[in-house]
C-alpha cells in the first residue's frame, strides 16, 4: 500500500496553536506538564506538536452552552472576611460602633 501525502496528519507547533488557542505558549507547557487539559500533542525529539485535528476536537469538547454558576464564598469565608475588615477599620482606629455586632463581640 502506498503512503501519500495526505496520509499524514497537519501538525502545528506551539506557536501556532497557541494562536489558534489564544492562549499563550506558557500556557500550553503548563497544560502539558500539570495535565490539566486532555490536549494531545506529539513530542519528536524536544521538538512539540499538535495535531489539528486533535486541536479541533479539544475545542469541542470544550464549546458549551452555558457557563458554570459563580461560587458562592462560603460562611467561613465571608466571616473572615468581615472580621479583617473590621480588624482594619474599626479596632485599629479604636472605633467601637453600636450598630457592628464585630464591634459588640470584641468589646465584650
Amino acid at each position: 500500500m502506498a503512503v501519500s501525502l495526505l496520509d499524514f496528519p497537519v501538525l502545528w507547533n506551539p506557536k501556532e496553536t497557541s494562536e489558534k488557542l489564544r492562549v499563550t505558549e506558557q500556557t500550553l507547557a503548563k497544560w502539558r506538564s500539570t495535565k490539566k487539559y486532555s490536549l494531545k500533542f506529539v513530542r519528536s525529539g524536544r521538538r512539540i506538536f499538535y495535531n489539528a485535528a486533535d486541536v479541533l476536537e479539544f475545542i469541542a469538547s470544550r464549546t458549551g452552552t452555558e457557563t458554570t454558576p459563580t461560587r458562592q464564598p462560603s460562611e467561613h469565608a465571608h466571616n473572615a472576611g468581615l472580621a479583617a475588615m473590621h480588624q482594619r477599620w474599626h479596632v485599629s482606629r479604636n472605633i467601637v460602633n453600636p450598630n457592628c455586632a464585630l464591634c459588640q463581640q470584641v468589646s465584650q
